[in-house]
This record gives structure tokens, sequence and C-alpha cells, in this order.
């Protein structure tokens, strides 16, 4: 019986070895990176359910192809979907495991090993291995998923994913990199449960994907909401980087159209969190009685995070707006200072770098078109729209009337937009307001069909030249709005993407911000230096609440017994004690 159990643990320990059985070249070392175990909640328990609204109803449950990466929804389902190699830590933004327990950068910088946790699976119980890492990166080039940027992306910077044993893989760049494991963190794709034909995009678009994160879409009513579900038994439960974290059983997203409503719902504890986008509504609709009673809790957390690109995007295909002189005609009429005034009560700053990301690469001192009506009617002068002017006073040209219609989809946007269609018609600009809801928003994105457009980009930490400004991202399902086509702007991207020098990178960034700007490619709107939040007390946190990037809902959780607390409190008219209206747990100079 001695001898049958040393023989066991010797063909364990000999399969245990056969697993990671790989000597790394000369000049490699595996990395582990640090655990966010530091931020997360020691206090945070399992269980319970998040109630959350989206403004539209997805398109797409895919987490790839058509639809896929825009809008509410899609950001939440990668979120709680997509796991990747490794992750950054939600403060100090260092890399940390996720699917890959260490890493080993060659020497080369074009070669970079991952160590995968033996232990992870997928959501259907199949183990995930150094297949299904090969398959992704055939999966993601391949034109089946119709794309285009992660087709160009993987054939342009990785050439090789290759299985080196069933729990070790080599990925192998196109070229040098100053940012191999940013480059090469791709997420596993399950082979053995897709089917990549010419029907993909088709077959896949309604069905619940196998992740190997905690949460599975689980259950969906067309048009109305949808469900996530924790995994059961899932296989990171007890790894200590995943303690504390993704805490909600389950994650309900109703589809609420209308902000009014969304808050509406929220006050009578439909909804359980409410991030305040609209300041007019945080500072004149937030001392409701559940809210001056603390049963109800409201703070602006202020915060240094990076800002994606917003604004009036410009269709450069349109005939009118091909023509930089009247792009920067109507940059020219954008009187910011007057609605920063009026609508935004003083409390926000203009976005003045497309690239609004930390040190080195924001270019500080950045400045955008100032607004004058005169310097607008000289340019639109030299742009030939001299015409006999509409009944209107609109300005034409060969018979046509100067008219631009900006695409929006939310209707909070409307004050800021009927402002600046009022300013424009002192510069004898027609401007026609077009409110889309987020299916059709979603579809003239994708289909690049609007003349301008008003969006809100997620933020980034490094600066994506590529996908908003590339030559070949010009076509559809990209993110290239302007459907911009400038050989200097490719080159440029050419050298922040590839080069190893910091100094020659950063002035290529700092280029391409000056000639964002010189071509008129947009009209940036503002940022904050806070998240301003609204949430019932039942919902818990760290410390801080927030990470430094913002509100992240695997780190917060559903206290039982508190919401016991608060009904008993709500039944007897009993008071809480309020938090402080601000708070600054990463200290952040207030400008």
């Amino acid at each position: 019986m001695q001898k049958k159990i040393i023989l066991l643990l010797f063909l364990l320990l000999l399969s245990l070895h056969s697993l990671f059985a790989f000597t790394l070249p000369k000049g490699s070392k595996w990395e582990t990176g640090v655990l966010a175990t530091d931020f997360a909640s020691k206090q945070a328990t399992k269980g319970g359910q998040l109630n959350a609204s989206i403004a539209t109803y997805p398109l797409t449950f895919r987490l790839y192809g058509p639809h896929a990466t825009s809008g509410e929804f899609a950001l939440i389902n990668s979120e709680l979907s997509v796991f990747s190699l490794v992750e950054r830590h939600p403060v100090t933004r260092k890399y940390m495991p996720m699917l890959a327990l260490a890493w080993a950068i060659g020497k080369d910088r074009k070669t970079i090993y991952f160590k995968l946790d033996p232990k992870a699976t997928w959501s259907d119980g199949k183990p995930i291995t150094s297949e299904d890492y090969v398959f992704a990166w055939q999966f993601l080039r391949s034109s089946y998923i119709e794309s285009p940027y992660l087709k160009q992306y993987f054939k342009e910077h990785i050439k090789s994913v290759q299985a080196i044993s069933k729990y070790i893989i080599k990925i192998t760049t196109v070229k040098a990199s100053w940012r191999l494991l940013f480059e090469t963190n791709i997420s596993p794709v399950p082979k053995h449960s897709t089917n990549l034909t010419k029907n993909w995009v088709r077959t896949a678009n309604w069905k619940p994907n196998v992740v190997a994160s905690p949460y599975v879409l689980s259950h969906f009513q067309r048009g109305r909401s949808v469900s996530f579900s924790r995994v059961k038994h899932w296989w990171g439960e007890k790894e200590k980087r995943f303690q504390s974290r993704f805490n909600f059983d389950t994650i309900h997203l109703q589809v609420v159209r209308n902000e009014n409503t969304a808050y509406a719902l929220f006050k009578k504890g439909k909804l359980d969190i409410y991030p305040v986008t609209h300041i007019t509504l945080w500072n004149r609709q937030t001392t409701t009685p559940a809210i001056t009673k603390g049963y109800i809790n409201k703070q602006a957390i202020l915060l240094n995070r990076p800002s994606g690109p917003n604004g009036i995007f410009f269709n450069l295909n349109d005939p009118i707006l091909k023509d930089k002189k009247v792009r920067k005609a109507l940059a020219h009429i954008f009187d910011y200072k007057t609605m920063r005034k009026n609508f935004l009560y003083n409390s926000t700053m203009r976005q003045t770098n497309f690239f609004d990301v930390p040190p080195p690469y924001y270019k500080k001192n950045q400045t955008v078109w100032e607004y004058s009506v005169k310097k607008a009617n000289q340019l639109l002068d030299q742009a030939k729209w001299t015409g006999k002017r509409t009944r209107n006073a609109i300005r034409t040209k060969n018979g046509r009337p100067l008219q631009i219609t900006i695409s929006f989809g939310a209707q909070v946007w409307m004050k800021y937009l009927v402002f600046f269609q009022e300013n424009a018609k002192k510069a004898g600009v027609d401007i026609q307001l077009k409110l889309l809801d987020g299916a059709a928003l979603f579809k003239a994105v994708s289909e690049k069909n609007y003349q301008a457009i008003t969006l809100i980009f997620s933020a980034f930490t490094l600066p994506a030249p590529k996908q908003f400004l590339d030559s070949r991202n010009a076509i559809k399902n990209t993110n290239n709005i302007f459907m911009l086509r400038d050989k200097s702007v490719d080159a440029l991207i050419q050298t922040y993407e590839t080069s190893l020098s910091e100094k020659k990178r950063v002035q290529a960034i700092f280029s391409l911000e000056d000639k964002i700007k010189e071509k008129a490619l947009l009209i940036p709107f503002w940022k904050s230096d806070r998240v301003r939040l609204l949430w019932w007390r039942y919902i818990k946190g760290p410390k801080e609440f927030v990470t430094a990037d913002g509100t992240d809902w695997q780190f917060l959780w559903y206290d039982k017994a508190e919401k016991q607390k608060l009904e008993q409190a709500q039944r007897n008219n009993k008071k809480f004690d309020l938090l402080k209206p601000i708070a600054n747990p990463y200290h952040v100079k207030i400008k």
C-alpha cells in the first residue's frame, strides 16, 4: 500500500513537472508582477444582486465583430466576460497575473513566454490550454469575424502564437516592441466551442459566450434586460489574486432609454448605483429625503484619471466638411467658456489633448481653437460660402445652404448642442440636430453614416492613434470616425508604434496632437476631475470605493445586514450619518 502511495505521488510530481518542463532562453526570467489584494476589501462578502441600467438593448452578445465594441453594454460585456493573460493593478496600473501565472520577456524584445494557470477552466468546465491561445490568434486574424481593425492589428503586430507545452505559450511579435506585455496580452478563445465559418457573425450573434471569467450571460429579455450570473464552482474562487473580487451572484442590466426614468427608478430602489454624468441633476435634483437621510450615499470622488476622446467628430468624406476651413470655422464658434458658466457650474475643464493620457505622452500647454465668430466668418468667406443668404441668413455656395447635421445619442447633450446651434447662426451656419437611439447611433458609427457626430470614448493608459487615425481604418466597422487618410499621419503612427526610443515616440504623439488641431478633426468637449456617485448604502466597496480610474463593480459587494438596517430605518423614519460631500482618496490637486 505504501509503495502504491509513493508511486502515485511520484506520478503526480512527474505530471506537474511536465506541465512546465521548459527552460527559458538565456537572459530571460519569469516575472509574476503584483496582486490587487492590497486594494480589494477583506470585508467583502459574496452574494446578492447588483441592479444597474443600460441605455439601449445590445445589438449583439458577441465579444468580437460588428457592434461588439460599441456602446455601454459592449463595455460591460467585455469587462464581465473577457479574461486576458495579465491585468493592470486598479491603482498603480502595474501588471499582475490573470490567466497567466508568470511571464518572461526575451532579450530581443520580440519574444515573450507565458506560464498559464493549469487550474483555469472555461465556464463549461473544459480546461483552458495553450491551444486556445493558438486558436485565438487564428480566430482574430480571420475575415469571418468581420473585424478589420483586429485582423490588421494581429497581422502587423503578432507574428505567431505557439504552444510550447499544454500550459506554456510563446508569442512572437513582428517587430521589437517597447510595450511587449501590452501588445501580447491576448485573451483565449474556446476552440472546442467555436465554429469559425463564414456564417460565424450571424450564428454567434445571440449566443451566450463560453468564458474564463466568473460571470456568464445567463438570462435575457429582448429589448428589456440582460443578466450575468456567477459561474458555479468557478476555477478562480480560491485563488489569492481574485480574493474579495467578483462578489455579486448576479448582475442585472435593465434597459432604460431615458436618463430621467433611470434616476426615478434608482430613487425607488430599482437600481442600486447611479453615476451622475448630468451636472445639473447633481446640483439641483439630489436633495431627496432618501439622500438627506443617508439611505442613499452621495459623494463626489476626486480622480486624476485619463479621459477618452470626446466631442463633435467630423466626417471628412462629407462634401462640406472635407474643407478644413469649414471645420476650423465650426471650432471657432464653440463657446466653451459661456457653456461652462451657464450649464456646467464651472466644474469642468476643456479637454485640449486628443490623447488625454498620463505622462510622458500628455502634451502640456496644448490649446484648442479660440471662440471667435469673427474668425469663423473670415474662414467661411475664404471657403467661398459667400452666395446669397437664405431668408434665415444662412450662407450658401452654388445655391446650396451651409447646413451641418450633428447626430448624437443622448438627450443630455441637447441643451449644449442647442446653444452651439444658436451660436452657429452668427456665422451663417445652419446646425441641424439628430437624436438617435442607441442602436441607431451604433449603426451610424459602424457604417460611417453621419456628417458630424457626438461621441465619448473610453480612456486609455497609452495613446491609441492607429485605431482613430490610420488611413487603413478609414472604412466601416472601425474607430476612424473622421475617415481620415493622411500619409504623414500614418508615418507618425508608425514611429509611435515601432520606435524603441521613448523620445521619438513622445514627439510623434505631440506631432499628432498638433495635426489633429490643425486639421480641426473634432470640436473637443470637456472633462472632469471627479466622479459623481449615488449608491444605496447596502452596496459596499473598498475604503476608496472607486479605483484610480473610476467605479469598478468587481470590487463592490452587497451587504445583506446593511440592507436590513436600511429597511428598519425607513420604517422608523431614522437617519444615518452622511458621507463627506467630496472625497480625495488619491490626493488629487484641485484645479
